[in-house]
């Protein structure tokens, strides 16, 4: 079973330790890419480490599929996500935690999961070419498929 990973992390620590997180995020703990498409389980494998100028850096692999709707047939569409990820922390990612003693900024790790779940998806879902054809398709006309142009065609055919 899989480790459910927490919304923050202190990466600083985890970098100077040479740290690793494997785990997952439940579909549900996403916001904002939850309105536009339904997510699985998202599989997440992250190295944490220190680069020349001491700065903690992130590199590691996402993995998840993502239901979409298909933009040629409007049916959805199911796309597997399988991106390697790379990031060096600043302060975009910056979460305050008032419990942590000490220094009190931790890695806001839910929210960048997310941004890069949302860069991954492809901007124009579709299924292959074979699978479905948009509405209105000469090859669907043809078998008694409804052209939704059709009521246009009989607008200006009444209007001359």
């Amino acid at each position: 079973m899989a480790l459910i990973l927490p919304d923050h992390v202190d990466s600083h620590r985890l970098a100077a330790s040479r740290g690793r997180l494997v785990g997952s995020i439940q579909a549900d703990r996403f916001k904002r890419i939850s309105g536009l498409y339904r997510i699985g389980q998202t599989t997440i494998e992250l190295d944490f480490a220190l680069d020349d100028l001491q700065q903690s850096q992130i590199m590691g692999r996402l993995q998840s599929t993502v239901e979409a709707q298909c933009q040629r047939c409007l049916a959805p569409v199911e796309v597997t996500i399988d991106c390697e990820v790379m990031h060096v922390v600043g302060e975009e990612y910056t979460a305050v935690d008032e419990q942590a003693a000490g220094h009190g900024q931790l890695f806001d790790l839910l929210a960048f999961i997310e941004d890069e779940l949302m860069l991954a998806v492809p901007m124009i879902p579709m299924h292959p070419p074979d699978i479905c054809r948009p509405p209105g398709d000469p090859a669907l006309v043809g078998r008694g498929a409804l052209n939704p142009f059709d009521v246009l065609a009989t607008l200006r055919q009444n209007a001359l």
